[in-house]
This record gives C-alpha cells, structure tokens and sequence, in this order.
C-alpha cells in the first residue's frame, strides 16, 4: 500500500486527540454543538469544517455550462464561453488541462489562475493576445503544524527535508518575481507560474 495523505493527516490529528467523524450527515451548527442527522450530538469549543466543495448555483442569463458538482467549465484563458469579458477563478472554475482532466480545486492552482487572469485582463486593455493557462502539478506539500510531508516528482519527502523545500519554494519565487521587477522587466509579460 502507498502513501496517503489522508492516512497521514488522519493519524496525525488523531495523536493530538482530534476527533474526527466521518460517514454522517450534519443537520445543523450551533455556538457549542454540532448536531447530526442521527441526531447525536457533539459538544465543541471550536468546530472546523471541511465537507465536500461544491460550486454556488448562479443564476445566469444566457445560461452557463457547469460539471456535475456545479463548477463552471471555462476555456484555457478562465473566461466563462458566452462572456467574452467575464472569468471564473479558483474552486468555481473548472479549466480543461491537456492530460485530459480538468483543474483542480487547490489553493496552488487557484494562485496560478487568477496570476494569469489579472495578466490576461492587461492584455485585453492592450490590445495584445491573451496567454493560455498551462498547469502542471510537479509536487504537493502538506503542513499541520510542525509536521510536513510532500510528493515531488513522485518522491516522498518528510521531516526538515519536506520543511526546507516548502521554504525554498515560496523564497524562490519571491526573489524570481522581485529580480524581474528590479532590472525592469514586467514580470507579467512572463509565464512565472
């Protein structure tokens, strides 16, 4: 059996007496309570939730094409088809990639895509072609608290290891980003996604 994050995640939080419940359906919320449908309830000082992500049903005129969850099918620019000046960013969007699926609803994706949809924007007001999002997911990393663990390039990578290339990663793209900028280039005139 390989790796997963969620047997990680769930033994993690698990060791730092989360409750965790699964399988059952929540009725309803309170200041101090969580009730479900078999209406068991749990007492909470603090309730975090984390169902399913489904897209908010917009009413729109014409109508737009939606997945089965209710996210929006965009083309590779996020623009919604029938709205030329109209873009849909992040979980509501669903963008086709070239291998076939469609975008995921991650935060890292959802920073690319609105990057290339504010560039995009700029380069509709200047009369220039728009730049297709290109996205390719090389790794993926998940921090609770001190603990970390990482998929890259299909490796796993834990401990400091999994810590350090978190770190590396945001302090190079920063520092990408800042020397674009400093010998006046516009980092938007590059892909830096």
């Amino acid at each position: 059996m390989g790796f997963s994050y969620t047997r990680f995640a769930k033994q993690l939080l698990l060791d730092r007496g989360v409750e965790i419940l699964t399988g059952q359906s929540i009725t309803e919320i309170t200041d101090s309570s969580v009730i479900m449908n078999s209406q068991n309830e749990t007492k909470s000082d603090l309730t975090i939730w984390t169902a399913g992500i489904k897209g908010y049903d917009l009413k729109t005129s014409p109508s737009i094409q939606k997945t089965k969850s209710g996210r929006i099918l965009v083309n590779r620019y996020s623009q919604i088809d029938g709205f030329d000046n109209v873009f849909a960013v992040g979980d509501i969007s669903a963008l086709p990639l070239e291998n076939g699926n469609i975008s995921p609803q991650l935060a890292q994706f959802a920073v690319r895509q609105a990057s290339n949809i504010a560039k995009n924007i700029i380069r509709k007001e200047n009369d220039k072609p728009m730049i297709k999002l290109d996205y390719l997911q090389k790794g993926q990393i998940l921090s609770l608290g001190k603990k970390c663990v990482g998929v890259m390039k299909g490796g796993l990578a834990t401990g400091k290891l999994c810590e350090y290339a978190e770190d590396f990663i945001i302090t190079i793209t920063s520092l990408v980003k800042l020397f674009c900028y400093s010998i006046n280039y516009s980092a938007n005139e590059y892909n830096m996604y």
